[in-house]
């Protein structure tokens, strides 16, 4: 019959493409009844219409039909009337693996284990595929396994893959289905049966090879068409039928050609000289070019001539950026200086307006298209540039799937906070964030878990929550559980049949309007500009449907548990791929190295050109090893390439898309990855730099800040890098970089004020935040309100009281204990405690016995707990587990206060006491210099009275408990972040006075009492209990101030020797108090305490007033500072790194330094004490 194959041959460039497409437009032409085809890769087929449309004189083509593999399958069967199987989709295989791996678990002992491993299902089904594509027969597969005798666990997983694929194909049989892999050999039946083919004129273009199965349907196409004609890529002086070496570059086209030389020879077709192509100027590249001269030297050993041209304007750019996110940006850079139009003829850098590329005219290459893809579809999206992503979006990573998975997630967790909130925070079951925040918030706060708590009414308060807010709160509860509950009410059990969980879950989808939201959201993307997202979004629903559907028409009837179900089901999605349209009339094209089919562009930008990446490696481990597939190889049995192989074709990948640009090539490299890891360059990119010595790399954006064009909203964004970096600029560069700083500012500032303002401060250009007296007086109020514990606050770091005081910002409550929630507990448990002595009539602390303080101890804890805890500490085993260790430091502190009482004449008078500056018998109000006050409120732990040799002289000493490491320091007074101690003494005098008129009051001592667990080590473990007690109170001592005053002394303890455990004092052996070891002051002393923290809190509070509100937080040594244990911290960003808002350091100054310093201050201030000491 006259058949022939004819092979286009030729480099990359060379014209190969148009060359076969007006062959093709000319055989048609003259031979309008003939079928003529032109065979492509499936994502080819709009692109090759669209060229041989330009080409066409008529502008269109009638006869020629531009087919993939499987299209021309789906023509042959439809005109010899096969009737076809169902086709099962690359989802439906995942499916179905799922199930028999579970199913054959017993005898698939090596892959069932495996398939929950992320990847591996597909890696099964992959090679599944191959054994189709490769046309392995089961004979060959037994084969396999004898020969691999000397390897047994190859062997066993051969065996074990041979189980699953006689399965698979066992169930495909019986419901008629068929895979595309079988496809092509079905094809081969049929060909012979279709006159459509009879002396048809075929055309192959855009292939790098062919599969075994592929190649059959070719030989059968031979046998029937009168002509087969083929373009493929090789070095125009390379002989495409000599041996091929696994390490040269066209050792993959060589293959392909000689391959179709022997279905030539074994069908009797004629092969007809090769058309030998060259390099040219009316290819690709411009003659003797740089482009050109790449395409000739490119991955050739031994080619290492530099470019002999010298070009004004270089068609290559080299660049280096500090990470991937870094070249996306400079991507954005580039892309906009290529497709400036430069209305006056040049710029001196492109040339002119007639080299103004179009969006359609550059691609960009990612060299691991994982890493770069967020970043360049953030830098496009900000700087609205068009873009088109060339690659199937899996539905997994879409917010549709979070909430099927979440949904289940509720269920395995036992609708845990955890679950609930990742359902909530999908977007799909409440309309506004604000709403989920608000319940997030409470679940917190009143401990919510459990399928129970989310059935029945919800009352339980939370912090400060009005009776209103629940009843909000109530009703999201109610709208919830109404959607959610019939689908827990099916899946809540653990088996039963696939279709019913399959209804559930999309009944659960109908009952939060998922694909409406969907829709919305769709919709608010393609408004944006956001044409890929909208896509995304729209198509996501019906990919769940399909999914759904695919599993019920396969598996429907199966009885299942509900994980196999959510196993099955997340298998499935994960291969269900949401189809973008291809790029519409003008956007950039981003691709990767391997599976994109960019054609047609004039600029390509290739990212990620470093040594990690590029060109790129095979997937190492997995079912069958690199090291297995070899030895298979070895053996002549060949599957998908080894990885030997696979990385000659990513070098053929690489020089196919390095020579795909006909006028710019930009290649980038990063030098770290994005957590800082250090990146090299490419083998390929470091021989293009020796080919090429003369183009200089250039580092971040290109010609810098000058070189850089920006819109109007991304100005503030460069101005502020710019300013980031100008901190480490040298003088040559401020000198040069200076003059276009000052350009972003001014563009900044007259565009976008209030936003350069707001970055200048966050980079310390302009002077700390202060707010102004007006501001801050709306805010607080024309008073201040509080306790000393604001003013501390402030001490400790002004941004601290302002966003607690001030804007009223708070931690999450969370329905846990935390340690305000220990330190309440405390408190009231030894209030409840200490009345219960106080107001006992049989026994004292002195008389209570060891064994009824214990009790008495853990029944005032109780009732503690019960009051302050709201049932925290029974919600949970941990928390009761809390409970048990805070009940062991109650007791220890029960036994020490005993200890410390017993030991001296006080007894407990006041508990927990309240004082406020506004009833002038408990306190006295701070009076501001400009007529206003603070109102002044506290809470004294503990007032002990004794009284004196006369019966007229009463001394009272002031508790303060802290569970904390808290110790009495002058210099946090003097710092004004530790007042309390002053205050509550001023405070506890005062109410005394008033309650004893009659007598002289006398402050003792002001004292922390600390309530925590001491540790001692096993040097202590022979000790009875009442030493270890005595030990416990030596390290617990109390801290803090005593009235130098033999009397006052004396009350504590009269015994010396125990007088150092209860108090901070230490007796000399002539009966005087150790200055040196003691804390100890006279009257005068404890007067001047007094009024010197009368002064600070004066002057703190009119800083509060004047709108000081800068972090500047107070550091107390090299481990611990204010912002250690800060809540605000994600609020200020404090660095300290601001040469403005620097730490403050705790001075660390000897106390009679300080002690002057008070009185110098006090008498300078003018402040008085209105009540005398002594």
């Amino acid at each position: 019959m006259g058949m022939s194959l004819k092979l286009i041959l030729g480099p990359s460039g060379c014209g190969k493409s148009r060359k076969l497409f007006e062959k093709a437009l000319e055989d048609a032409a003259q031979n309008p009844g003939r079928q003529h085809i032109i065979l492509v890769p499936e994502q080819f087929t709009m692109q090759t219409q669209q060229s041989l449309c330009a080409l066409s004189q008529s502008g269109g083509i009638l006869n020629i039909d531009i087919l993939s593999f499987s299209r021309l399958a789906v023509r042959v069967f439809e005109e010899t009337g096969v009737i076809r199987k169902t086709l099962l989709r690359e989802t439906g295989k995942t499916l179905l693996l799922r199930l028999i791996a579970d199913r054959e678990a017993a005898g698939l002992s090596l892959l069932s284990g495996a398939v929950d491993r992320p990847g591996v299902l597909g890696e099964l089904k992959s090679i599944l595929s191959e054994m189709d594509q490769y046309e392995m027969t089961d004979e060959e597969i037994q084969r396999m396994v004898s020969e691999c005798s000397a390897r047994p666990v190859l062997a066993q997983k051969l065996e074990q893959l041979s189980v699953l694929r006689e399965k698979y194909r066992q169930f495909q049989e019986a419901h008629q289905l068929q895979t595309v892999e079988t496809v092509p050999e079905a094809l081969c039946g049929r060909i012979p049966a279709s006159r459509m083919l009879e002396r048809s004129r075929i055309y192959l273009d855009g292939f790098t090879g062919f599969t075994p199965a592929q190649m059959d349907v070719l030989s059968g196409l031979m046998r029937k068409a009168e002509r087969v004609t083929a373009a493929f890529t090789i070095d125009a002086g390379t002989d495409a039928f000599s041996r091929p070496r696994e390490e040269e570059l066209f050792a993959l086209t060589k293959k392909t050609v000689q391959a179709l030389g022997r279905i030539a020879a074994e069908t009797g077709t004629v092969m007809d000289p090769p058309l030998l192509m060259k390099q040219s100027g009316t290819g690709r590249f411009g003659e003797g070019s740089e482009l050109q001269y790449l395409e000739a030297n490119l991955l050739r050993p031994g080619r290492r001539n530099p470019f002999p041209g010298q070009n004004d304007r270089h068609q290559i750019q080299i660049l280096s950026c500090a990470n991937p996110a870094e070249e996306a940006q400079v991507a954005v850079a580039w892309i906009r200086r290529l497709t400036r139009t430069n209305e006056n003829g040049g710029d001196g850098q492109e040339g002119g307006h007639e080299n103004t590329l179009r969006y359609r005219d550059i691609a960009v290459v990612a060299g691991d298209f994982p890493t770069y893809v967020e970043h360049l579809r953030r830098a496009f999206s900000r700087a609205e540039i068009p873009y088109f992503v060339d690659r199937s979006v899996s539905v997994t990573l879409n917010p549709a799937f979070e909430f099927v998975r979440a949904a289940f997630a509720i269920l395995d967790a036992n609708y845990s906070y955890e679950s609930m909130m990742a359902f909530f925070r999908t977007g799909f079951v409440f309309d506004d964030r604000e709403t989920v925040d608000i319940l997030e918030n409470y679940l917190l706060a009143a401990g919510i878990r459990g399928h129970k708590a989310w059935t029945q009414r919800w009352s339980r308060p939370a912090g400060d929550g009005r009776e209103e807010e629940i009843a909000e709160l109530e009703e999201l509860r109610e709208s919830f559980a109404e959607r959610f509950e019939p689908f827990a009410g099916v899946c809540r059990f653990s088996t039963g049949k696939l279709k019913d969980y399959a209804r559930a879950l999309w009944e659960l989808t109908d009952a939060f309007d998922l694909q409406g939201k969907l829709a919305l959201l769709a919709r608010e993307r393609e408004e944006n500009g956001q044409r890929a997202d909208s896509e995304i979004y729209s198509q996501a629903a019906s990919a769940i449907a399909e999914v759904l559907d695919e599993a019920v028409s396969l598996l429907g009837d199966e009885k299942i548990r509900r994980s196999q179900f959510e196993q099955i089901l997340e298998a499935g999605l994960s291969e269900e791929k949401i189809g973008i349209v291809p790029p519409g009339s003008d956007e950039v094209q981003i691709g990767d190295l391997m599976r994109s089919r960019i054609t047609n562009v004039r600029a390509i930008l290739f990212l990620g050109m470093n040594d990690e990446f590029v060109p790129g490696r095979s997937h190492e481990g997995g079912i069958l090893t690199d090291v297995e597939r070899e030895y298979l190889r070895r053996q002549e049995f060949h599957l998908a390439p080894s990885a030997r192989e696979e990385a000659a074709v990513r070098q053929f990948y690489l020089y196919l898309s390095l020579t795909k640009p006909s006028d710019r090539l930009i290649l980038s490299c990063s030098r770290t990855t994005m957590d800082g890891s250090v990146l090299r360059p490419a083998a390929a990119l470091l021989q293009i730099c020796r080919l090429f010595p003369q183009i200089e790399i250039q580092e971040g954006l290109p010609g810098g800040l000058a070189g850089t064009i920006y819109l109007p909203k991304e100005v503030p964004e460069a101005l502020a890098g710019a300013l980031a970096e100008s901190r480490d600029w040298t003088e040559a560069e401020k000198e040069e970089r200076t003059p276009m700083l000052r350009e972003l500012y001014l563009a900044s500032a007259s565009g976008r004020p209030e936003q350069t303002r707001r970055l200048l401060k966050a980079l310390d250009i302009v002077p700390p935040p202060r707010l102004s007296r007006e501001v801050a007086r709306k805010l607080y109020g024309d008073n201040l309100e509080g306790s000393v514990s604001r003013l501390e606050t402030f001490a400790l770091c002004p941004f601290r009281q302002y966003t607690v005081y001030g804007l009223g910002l708070r931690e999450r409550r969370r329905f846990e204990v935390q340690a305000s929630d220990v330190g309440t507990l405390m408190h009231r448990g030894l209030e409840l405690l200490s009345a219960r002595v106080k107001e006992s009539r049989d026994v004292s602390w002195r008389t209570l016995a060891p064994e009824a303080l214990n009790r008495w101890a853990e029944e005032s804890l109780r009732q503690a707990c019960l009051e302050t805890s709201g049932g925290k500490f029974e919600d949970t085993f941990r928390s009761a587990g809390q409970y048990q260790r805070l009940l062991r430091i109650f007791r220890h502190a029960a036994a020490v206060l005993k200890l410390q009482l017993a030991a001296g004449d006080f007894e407990p008078a006041l508990f927990e006491t309240r004082f406020d500056s506004r009833d002038r018998r408990t306190a006295e109000p701070l009076l501001f210099s400009d007529g206003s006050r603070m109102n002044l409120t506290g809470r004294i732990d503990r007032v002990d009275e004794a009284t004196g040799r006369e019966d007229s002289r009463l001394f009272i000493k002031v508790v303060d408990y802290k569970t904390g490491a808290t110790g009495f320091d002058l210099n946090e007074v003097w710092m004004g972040t530790e007042l309390q101690l002053p205050v509550y003494m001023d405070a506890a005098l005062r109410m005394e006075r008033q309650r004893h008129r009659k007598k002289e009051v006398v402050c003792a001592g002001l004292l922390y009492f600390p309530v925590r667990d001491p540790v001692l080590d096993g040097r202590y473990a022979e000790m009875d209990d009442t030493s270890l007690e005595a030990e416990r109170a030596r390290k617990i001592r109390p801290s803090g101030l005593i009235l130098d005053d033999r009397e006052a002394v004396s009350l504590f303890s009269s015994e010396p020797g125990l007088l150092s455990e209860v108090a901070p004092v230490m007796i000399n052996k002539d009966g005087s108090i150790s200055a040196a070891r003691s804390s100890v002051a006279d009257a005068r002393k404890l007067s001047l305490l007094s009024a010197y923290a009368r002064r600070k809190m004066i002057e703190t509070g009119e800083r509060i007033l004047g709108g000081e509100i800068a972090p500047s937080p107070l550091k107390e040594n090299d481990r611990t500072d204010a912002c250690t244990y800060c809540a605000m911290k994600a609020v200020c960003r404090f660095t300290g790194h601001d040469p403005q808002m620097k730490y403050r350091q705790m001075p660390g100054i000897p106390q009679d330094d300080i002690w002057k310093r008070m009185a110098e201050e006090t008498e300078t201030s003018g402040i008085r004490k209105e009540t005398e000491m002594d």
